[in-house]
């Protein structure tokens, strides 16, 4: 269940998928009679993302992620196409854009709002989701996320991209997803 303890290559050739988890990561589910069942062996998770690139690359989804939170109250058998994902993403081969670094956290939201800009999907399978340990881990962006340099971070990310986000009434620290969702219902059971 470590994914970390999977063998990863390296990679600096465009010829390969990319796979790219955020540190905080405990682990990977799928949604399986109504509840989130951790995806546990190798060859479960290669086969997983392997069909998640595949259908990403035919749906010219040059990224792609998972829900991002553990609860299956919320997770349903779709696959989302114009929606922002972070902590696990999928870059397919070729993939040449770059996180814009001048964000020190969020960087995640405004590659995928660019890459929707610029009328390509950003896919969502929402039938998988991750856990991780962002805001029980000490240091890393939970301590940036409770920042005032954050909050001005969060405020260029709702000015550049309007129609994507606003700031969360509740937590200015924090945005809140604004752009419509298109969703594909695919068949199975929650």
């Amino acid at each position: 269940r470590d994914l970390h303890s999977f063998p990863t290559r390296r990679s600096s050739d465009l010829a390969a998928n990319i796979l790219m988890l955020d540190d905080d990561v405990e682990y990977i589910g799928r949604l399986r009679g109504g509840k989130t069942v951790p995806i546990d062996t190798r060859a479960e998770m290669e086969e997983t993302m392997n069909r998640c690139f595949a259908q990403a690359r035919g749906a010219g989804a040059p990224l792609f992620g998972v829900y991002p939170v553990d609860n299956a109250f919320f997770m349903e058998m779709s696959i989302s196409k114009r929606v922002t994902v972070n902590t696990v993403l999928g870059f397919q081969k070729g993939f040449q854009r770059r996180f814009d670094e001048s964000y020190r956290a969020k960087e995640d939201l405004e590659l995928c709002a660019r890459i929707i800009s610029e009328k390509q999907p950003v896919m969502r399978f929402n039938f998988l989701s991750v856990k991780a340990k962002h805001r029980t881990n000490g240091g890393g962006c939970f301590e940036v996320w409770k920042s005032a340099e954050h909050r001005k971070t969060v405020e260029r990310l709702c000015g550049k991209y309007p129609d994507f986000f606003a700031q969360k009434a509740n937590n200015p620290n924090e945005v809140r997803v604004t752009a419509k969702d298109e969703k594909i219902r695919i068949g199975g059971k929650r």
